[in-house]
Parts: structure tokens; sequence; C-alpha cells
């Protein structure tokens, strides 16, 4: 369906994909990405950032809404951050399993901003309904700046409540700094591999990194994010609040596991 009308949907080098043990390597001497990371967390405060939430997703945009745009550095190469989003299920399957969700990070270079750098992290929801503070932060704005989202709203208010009591913390502040690196793992294992963007128009310009550990959630905030997708009137989500295209081809690609220095 995307083909027709975005050529690059039918490409060879086409994202996400399985990412199966056949095709992964340790030696990471002619991966795309070598050498150290540098991760910038910038100067962002949660209520200067942009929010979308539509039946395409949930989206926090950064650059241009921040004092100081969060930046990667990889090869030597300065990333600004974008934006990130949210996908669920998993795009990417590791080991044969998919996961919950999958956060992506998009980074675009700034010499050259049609290069994409993305950073995609795993997320299961744990057992014990206790959430992710970090998430926390981005789920109650992202709650009300649709309409459609009331129902999400009810579970976010909740889920928010349960995570306030489960810590000594003080209340959020829409005026606290954040930093979405924090979302990262602790394990630096990541898969590296050229690919493209996972919606139209496809574009074939994009060094995925995925992490190789995930970060956890709780059902609610899954829910919350799964309800907010639920609307018939765009084609990206199906009736269980998915918005995750199925793996592609990998057409000869390999993968390189390597370990952030």
């Amino acid at each position: 369906m995307w083909g027709a009308l975005y050529p690059d949907c039918l490409g060879v080098r086409q994202s996400p994909i399985n990412i199966a043990r056949d095709i992964v390597t340790t030696d990471c001497t002619l991966a795309p990405v070598t050498g150290a990371f540098v991760f910038d967390m910038g100067a962002c405060m949660l209520d200067d950032l942009d929010y979308k939430a539509d039946g395409k997703g949930w989206t926090v945009t950064f650059d241009g809404y921040c004092q100081t745009t969060p930046t990667i550095t990889i090869n030597g190469a300065v990333f600004n951050l974008l934006q990130f989003h949210l996908h669920s299920v998993s795009e990417h399957v590791i080991g044969g399993g998919y996961y919950d969700a999958e956060i992506h990070f998009v980074h675009y270079s700034a010499l050259d901003p049609t290069s994409l750098a993305v950073v995609g992290v795993m997320i299961s929801s744990t057992s014990d309904n206790v959430g992710n503070l970090e998430f926390a932060k981005y789920w109650e704005h992202m709650a009300y700046v649709s309409g459609k989202q009331q129902y999400a709203s009810e579970i976010v208010e909740k889920s928010t409540a349960t995570m306030v009591s489960a810590t000594a913390s003080s209340s959020m502040s829409a005026m606290e700094q954040v930093n979405p690196y924090s979302m990262l793992p602790a394990d630096g294992t990541y898969y590296n591999y050229l690919g493209s963007l996972t919606t139209p128009p496809c574009s074939e310009t994009v060094t995925w990194i995925v992490m190789k550990e995930g970060i956890t959630v709780s059902p609610d905030q899954l829910e919350a994010f799964r309800a907010g997708l639920m609307d018939p009137e765009f084609p990206l989500v199906d009736n269980y609040g998915n918005n995750a295209r199925p793996p592609q081809p990998t057409n000869g690609r390999m993968v390189y596991q390597c370990v952030m220095a």
C-alpha cells in the first residue's frame, strides 16, 4: 500500500528488521558506528517541549523547543535530537520475540539534515505496576494534548499516582529540566545496521542503533499509550492500538553487535 505512493517503501534497505542470530556479528570493525558515543542532554524544560498525540502515535519534539537541543556524537559527528516517539508492539524483533513497545529517538546530522541516526529502545511492562518515573514526566502532558485522549488521561492519572506514591521524590514540575537520554538502558550493548524510516516516506538514510537491553514501564502506562492509538480515522493503527510496521527483508544486510565506548 505504501509503495504505490512512496517508492522508497519498496527499497532493499527497509526497517524494521528481525535481528536474528545468523545475521549478527560481534566484529564491529566494519560497523556503521565505531568509536565513542557522547550524549549531551541539552537544556530542555518539560513544559517547553512540543507534544503531539493522534492516531498515528505519541511524539515529543525537542528540536526548536529547547534552549539547547540534546545531541549525540557518533563517529565524531554531531546529531541533534529531533523527537522521540513510540510504537506498540515493538517494530524490531530481537531473538525471535517482540516487546510490548519500542521508543525511537530520532536524530539528524548537524551537517546534513537528511542523514539520520535513530536510537531504538525496547519496552516491557512490569507486573508490579510501578511505572517508569522518567516516562511519567511526559505521560501526564501527553494525555491532555488531544480530546481523543480522555480514556488514556484517566489511566495516566492512576499510573502517575502509583509512581508518586512509590517514590520519596517531590512532585514533578512543568519547569523541570529533562534528560531524554536517561531513558536509555544502563547496558551499553547495541545492534547497529543501515536502514530506513519505518513510516512513509521510508527514506533509506537511517543509521540504526538498537539497544540490546530494554527498559520497563507499568501496565497502566502501556495501556494509556495503546488506548490513545485506537482511532479508526488513522490507517497506521489496528484494532488493538498497535502502530508497528512488521519486519522487512534484510536483503543480505549484516547487523553488528557492539558496546558503547
